[in-house]
């Protein structure tokens, strides 16, 4: 199944971590399937900071604090995750800090498409194994499918992703107006 060297999935994906970090912003959609749970929502990416939005939860991140909410709940948590911690939260973080922690392969796809295995280096890391597929021509993500280390998996499958123009600092950071009823939990 292996069609390239390593050194062309590295190369793939660093080429793949460049455009992503040179955009001023990233907009999609995601599908998310994890276990027997389903949910949708939009991502918007802007360097490290995101926010991620589904009707379950969301998550905004400005590069140091990360707020997540949960609608169910009114409930509002605020904490400073690790470099682990952002991968569980947001698997597309993976494509810039894969050098460090995994090893690349090239695996075989479509023509339109490029797959890549991800293996963790270290064998306590929480993500073990990540499949990354990228459209070819633009190398965005199309699907990133993880498997953790107690064996379950999730998948991701982008949709509608749009590289767009330099977004206000306040689109990645909690704003309490827009929900006055929410309960703040401050975690750090």
């Amino acid at each position: 199944m292996i069609a390239w060297s390593a050194d062309n999935a590295s190369q793939t994906l660093e080429a793949a971590a460049t455009r992503f970090r040179n955009a001023k912003s990233i907009k999609a959609n995601y599908a998310l399937i994890a276990g027997n749970n389903r949910t949708s929502g939009s991502v918007t990416f802007s360097g490290d900071k995101f926010v991620m939005t589904s009707p379950e939860i969301s998550t905004w991140y400005d590069g140091t604090t990360q707020w997540t909410y949960m609608p169910a709940q009114q409930e509002v948590s605020v904490s400073e995750p690790t470099a682990e911690e952002l991968q569980q939260i947001n698997p597309f973080i993976i494509i810039n800090k894969f050098r460090n922690s995994y090893t690349a392969k090239t695996l075989k796809a479509p023509a339109q498409q490029k797959k890549i295995l991800l293996t963790a280096k270290q064998k306590n890391a929480d993500i073990r194994t990540a499949t990354i597929t990228l459209n070819a021509s633009t190398l965005m993500p199309t699907d990133i499918s993880i498997t953790m280390a107690d064996g379950r998996t999730a998948t991701i499958t982008v949709s509608n992703l749009t590289i767009g123009k330099a977004l206000p600092a306040g689109t990645f950071r909690f704003n309490s107006r827009q929900y006055p009823k929410a309960q703040i939990v401050d975690l750090r």
